[in-house]
C-alpha cells in the first residue's frame, strides 16, 4: 500500500527542542527525535527511539498536515538541506513505509 500524500512528510522535521546544554534536537512530526545540533555546529544523528529531555519547544510550522502549502515545504526542505539530512530522511521515510520507524517509549 502507498503512503498517502501527507504521510511521506511525517519523517520530516516539524520541529526543534531546546536542550538545557544549549544543543537542540530536530523532531519529526510524530515526535521521533532525527538530529542535535551541537553548541560548536556538529550535527549528530538520534535514535528516533531516544527520549530527549527539553526546556523549550518550538514547531517550524502548525498545520492539521504535514506540509500542505508550498512555504512549508521549502521552510522544511531547507532545515533538511542545512543539516545535511537528506540520506537520513531517506532511509526514514522507507523505514517509515515499512512500518519499522521505532517511536520512543515513554513508559521505559
Amino acid at each position: 500500500m502507498k503512503p498517502s500524500k501527507f504521510a511521506v512528510w511525517r519523517v520530516f522535521p516539524y520541529g526543534w527542542w531546546d536542550e538545557p546544554s544549549g544543543a537542540y534536537v530536530i523532531f519529526d512530526r510524530d515526535y521521533r527525535p532525527i538530529c542535535r545540533k551541537q553548541t560548536n555546529g556538529a550535527i549528530d544523528q538520534v535514535r528516533p527511539d531516544e527520549f530527549i529531555r527539553f526546556s523549550k519547544q518550538t514547531w517550524l510550522y502548525c498545520a492539521k498536515h504535514p506540509a500542505t502549502d508550498a512555504e512549508t515545504k521549502r521552510v522544511i526542505l531547507g532545515v533538511v538541506e542545512r543539516l545535511g539530512l537528506a540520506t537520513q530522511i531517506s532511509e526514514r521515510r522507507r523505514l517509515f513505509g515499512n512500518r519499522q520507524l521505532p517511536r520512543w517509549n515513554c513508559g521505559s
